[in-house]
């Protein structure tokens, strides 16, 4: 059991190829961001696998606890930069009551 206390829990699901030479490390590579401050992740039905070049991964889930409403920013991005000039995937939306 979490010690993590969670008015809401957000589940994300998502589905990833690996377009690099390398395997890839799946589930380290998203941040939650609630009115500009980041959330606790949430161990549940969290994914976290290693996929070999060229293959994907359907439905990797990444839990994020929730104890604020507000301005909600997902940020997504490889976990292992290939480029420093790489800037995460943004994704806006409200976290409602």
């Amino acid at each position: 059991m979490s010690g993590i206390v969670a008015n809401k829990v957000l589940l994300v699901t998502y589905n990833v190829t690996n377009l690099t030479d390398k395997d890839y490390v799946v589930g380290e590579d998203m941040d939650l961001y609630v009115n500009h401050k980041v959330t606790e992740s949430y161990p549940v039905g969290t994914i976290l696998e290693t996929i070999a070049p060229g293959r994907s991964i359907e439905g990797a889930t990444t839990a994020f606890a929730g104890n604020e409403e507000g301005a909600a920013e997902l940020e997504v991005e490889p976990g292992f930069q290939f480029s420093i000039d790489m800037k995460p995937a943004i994704v806006k939306f409200d976290l409602p009551q």
